[in-house]
């Protein structure tokens, strides 16, 4: 496995548990799942961030984040799931069947 090239720092470890979990079970391809959207965005090259940083969105089981440089912000955006039914008010450019999620930045 890749050596993270980034901190997670997880600011409601109830509700990244809780997605976590809903996107095991749900999402039958591995790569539109959760774990790989956050594994993306900490091994991704972003202008020298050195931190992740997830805080819950409104959105169920999905997330926003922010690529900070010490205490600079960087790349924001959201971890969006898609599929449930939910309003997200994010739009997909190539929309898929199912649950899955997307980065939107």
């Amino acid at each position: 496995m890749p050596e993270f090239k980034r901190t997670l720092i997880i600011h409601d470890d109830e509700h990244f548990h809780a997605a976590l979990a809903f996107s095991q079970e749900n999402v039958k391809d591995p790569h539109q799942g959760l774990e790989s959207k956050i594994f993306y965005l900490l091994t991704g090259h972003y202008g020298g961030a050195d931190t992740l940083h997830l805080t819950k969105d409104f959105v169920p089981h999905s997330f926003n984040f922010q690529l900070r440089r010490g205490s600079q912000p960087g790349l924001s955006g959201g971890i969006i799931c898609h599929g449930q039914g939910e309003e997200t008010f994010s739009v997909e450019l190539c929309p898929k069947p199912g649950i899955h999620y997307s980065i939107h930045t």
